[in-house]
């Protein structure tokens, strides 16, 4: 960002807010996409099919993917058997889900200018025509100014005497850990659980 840049503090410190809340975001979406590709089979229309393809709101992810094997052993009569177990492929896998624990954000600002409002009517709202009162009109007398500070990116104050640093720098560190269970996830995993079977071979 160049020295001459400011802009309001708020969007300085919102802006690696808003990245690690982005970053949630794309993490539960990955947790979604491996539910949907893992777990389960799109179920694909027959080529004779006449029936017209229907837009539905509802999240239709189709038919449960099913892992199946074979196993010998001995039954209740003391002879030997053969046995189908199902079981559900989500139920065989761990579900990657993330969440941010705790962030560490450390950077440097450089404050280059202070302005003073009243109220908290959006001047530019009133500008655009929109018939709002305008800050001045919209605050009671003898209410207190607010400042807002005018900043940019600062460079690290700690670089080693006569080495000048060029760039600015952000320094976050993240902790990670495996995320909160939603309800509806835990219901489902609960299903799964449920569809475990076993089934003697004739």
């Amino acid at each position: 960002m160049p020295e001459n840049s400011a802009l309001s503090l708020s969007q300085l410190i919102g802006a690696p807010l808003h990245a690690l809340i982005d970053a949630e975001a794309q993490a539960a979406l990955t947790t979604r996409r491996f539910i949907e590709e893992v777990g389960f089979k799109r179920r694909e229309p027959a080529e004779d099919s006449t029936l017209p393809v229907v837009a539905s709101e509802e999240d239709e992810f189709g038919d449960l993917r099913v892992a199946k094997f074979r196993q010998e052993r001995t039954g209740a009569d003391g002879n030997p058997e053969t046995v189908e177990v199902s079981v559900p492929v989500l139920a065989l896998l761990p579900i990657p889900a993330l969440q941010v624990k705790d962030a560490e954000l450390d950077f440097f600002i450089k404050i280059v200018d202070t302005t003073t409002t009243k109220g908290t009517v959006n001047p530019e709202a009133n500008a655009a025509g929109s018939g709002q009162p305008t800050a001045e009109e919209a605050t009671p007398p003898g209410a207190p100014k607010l400042m807002d500070f005018k900043a940019a990116m600062g460079r690290d104050p700690s670089t080693s005497k006569g080495q000048r640093r060029m760039e600015t720098q952000i320094k976050m560190k993240i902790n990670l850990q495996q995320a909160d269970l939603p309800s509806g996830l835990a219901k489902m995993l609960n299903v799964l659980d449920e569809g475990i079977s076993s089934r003697r071979q004739e």
